[in-house]
């Protein structure tokens, strides 16, 4: 159990430090004592993932024409910088998108829907796949398109 749970610890570690292959070890000797077997596999696949991904970075992202970007309202001025600073830099970017989706729940936080809603779209467009995205966004939208429109005040 002591040996499982110091090989779980040393991927988790090497896996903060980026050291994939050690993590993909680690987490293999950890499996193999049965020690939190799930969350040493998660460990070993995403950096088996990230280790494929650096073999076979992504192509240049292309330019961004002005036109093909959706129109924002925007509130304040900090938030014109957040949403210039935001534009979709192309399909299947997990990491990107993991970024979006953190910045539209902090968004989301702080009750700037159509700005969660904003970054959402853009985590949306480069991890399509991701559930959880698609749950932010949903949300985002509801909420933005609640508070934006007249009839849409809420009775606490």
């Amino acid at each position: 159990l002591r040996l499982g749970e110091a090989a779980f610890k040393k991927a988790q570690s090497a896996f903060a430090h980026r050291a994939y292959s050690d993590a993909i070890q680690n987490a293999t000797k950890a499996i193999s004592y049965g020690y939190e077997v799930s969350r040493s596999e998660k460990i070993k696949n995403d950096s088996v993932k990230r280790v494929a991904f650096a073999k076979h970075p992504p192509k240049p992202a292309r330019p961004i024409v002005a036109s093909t970007r959706p129109a924002v309202q925007v509130s304040s001025p900090a938030a014109t910088t957040a949403v210039e600073t935001s534009a979709p830099q192309g399909p299947r970017n997990p990491e990107e998108a993991m970024m979006h989706y953190r910045k539209g729940l902090a968004a989301i936080r702080t009750k700037d829907y159509c700005l969660a809603l904003q970054e959402l779209e853009n985590a949306n467009q480069m991890d399509p796949s991701n559930d959880r995205v698609y749950i932010a966004r949903e949300r985002a939208r509801q909420e933005c398109t609640a508070t934006s429109s007249p009839a849409g005040a809420k009775e606490q």
